[in-house]
């Protein structure tokens, strides 16, 4: 077990990063999908301050500080607890709550709403105490003054974050859509409909990182963040998309064995598009992602020193992964455009232009409220669950989704450029120009990738 004081103090800047983020980003589903980092790094600060803590308490000459400091990380614990499982099903990895479709779909929602402004201030709070009080900041001093960011980079993120058009409503197929206001949710049925909505989940989140990977470029801490979260949404996908690497367990049944299932024609077209996918992660970078998520992401491997966490951090191939990314969310955004029993893979938001929000304009199938009961679909789903089927919270909703699936095409993403390693970070003196050029997200890079 090495340096727990150094890694409860990388976690804590984490988690107090992504608020920050959450912050600056414009619309619900982004806050979210960030917000969902400051629970993770919480639960990992937890347990390295709580190792911190026992080392004190070994030793006599500290023995009285270390209880001195239980209360506050009791604070931390006692927060965390109150939101729930956020870190396990929503942050870590994305799993069901519930084996019971119509359960999990109102136990989802209730994580969701969960990550809210109000828990993720508590949770930072508490984080921030009890590392001061371990490490006994001087007065006037916390680690807090650390995390800072500047405005600029600040607009910058919330420039680089896609907006809704304020004046329609949307329809969504993700687990949060119910608690966003003037949100259709959507969602099929089956096995298939429960990871389709997942993967939905995890895409949503990759596409929020990948904006911001350029754009925070130069800003160190949240440079870190997200090329740590970037590894922890890649396995995720891969893990619900095609299972775990070669000759590594599994623990969730993969789309790819669910479509095995559907005898169609177009089911086993599916497979094949799965087997595909699989051939095109490749079993090298698949086994790298699989380290850093286990190793630098949603955890920190307790061998590593802290120096070589960051190292990790800096130098590996993150054009590479970043192409990688983009290459598997616009392989399955194909698939969902063309395969009939994967209509509402990686659908995103889709603007309804027949819904305007104005009440005074007429608008059939429109829902009465703006934001519906959680986890509204839940009553359906006790009744019928098929995987042909595709239900939503309106009365017009099948010709509605007819018409959008359809009409769907393919929509390729704009390529995103990073840099390389992070010699800036080393010697930023001599590259005082590439801090600059980072905020605005305008660096190229010319590194092929080389998966270590």
């Amino acid at each position: 077990m090495v340096d727990p004081p150094g890694k409860a103090r990388h976690c804590t800047l984490m988690l107090m990063a992504a608020a920050v983020l959450a912050d600056c980003a414009p619309e619900d589903v982004q806050k979210r999908a960030l917000a969902r980092y400051s629970f993770l790094f919480a639960d990992a600060a937890l347990e390295w301050m709580r190792r911190w803590r026992n080392q004190l308490k070994r030793d006599t000459s500290t023995k009285r500080h270390a209880a001195v400091c239980k209360p506050r990380l009791q604070r931390l614990e006692a927060a965390l607890d109150d939101a729930g499982d956020i870190r396990d099903y929503l942050a870590a990895k994305r799993q069901p709550k519930d084996a019971v479709r119509a359960s999990d779909l109102e136990a989802t929602a209730e994580l969701w709403a969960a990550v809210n402004p109000a828990t993720v201030s508590e949770i930072g709070i508490a984080a921030i105490e009890a590392f001061d009080s371990l490490s006994k900041s001087p007065p006037g001093t916390t680690i807090a003054q650390w995390v800072g960011l500047d405005a600029t980079y600040g607009q910058a993120v919330t420039d680089a974050l896609p907006r809704r058009d304020p004046g329609y409503w949307y329809a969504a197929a993700d687990s949060s859509a119910d608690l966003r206001p003037n949100t259709l949710p959507i969602a099929q049925g089956g096995p298939i409909g429960r990871r389709v909505a997942e993967i939905n989940d995890v895409a949503e989140h990759l596409d929020v990182l990948l904006r911001l990977a350029p754009i925070l470029d130069g800003a160190l801490l949240y440079d870190w963040l997200i090329r740590s979260a970037l590894a922890v949404e890649l396995n995720t996908l891969f893990d619900l998309v095609v299972g775990s690497p070669p000759g590594q367990p599994s623990k969730v049944v993969p789309l790819l064995e669910l479509c095995r299932s559907d005898r169609s024609e177009d089911g086993k077209v599916a497979v094949q598009d799965f087997r595909t996918f699989r051939r095109l992660i490749g079993e090298d970078g698949w086994v790298y992602i699989r380290w850093m998520r286990n190793s630098i992401g949603a955890h920190l491997d307790e061998e590593l020193t802290l120096f070589d966490v960051h190292r990790h951090l800096m130098e590996f191939d993150y054009p590479g992964v970043v192409r990688l990314a983009e290459a598997s969310l616009d392989f399955l955004d194909e698939v969902g455009s063309n395969r009939l029993g994967l209509k509402l893979l990686l659908l995103g938001e889709r603007k309804i232009g027949s819904w305007p929000i104005d009440p005074a304009i007429e608008a059939p199938g429109r829902p009465s409220t703006a934001v519906p009961k959680p986890g509204w679909l839940a009553d359906f789903f006790r009744r019928f669950d098929s995987p042909y089927m595709i239900v939503s919270g309106s009365n017009l909703g099948s010709p509605m989704i007819a018409g959008m699936s359809v009409g769907r095409k393919p929509k390729p993403r704009a390529p995103v450029t990073v840099r390389g390693k992070c010699e800036r970070y080393l010697e930023p003196s001599g590259n005082s120009d590439l801090w600059v050029e980072g905020a605005v997200g305008t660096l190229a890079s010319e590194a092929e990738p080389q998966v270590p």
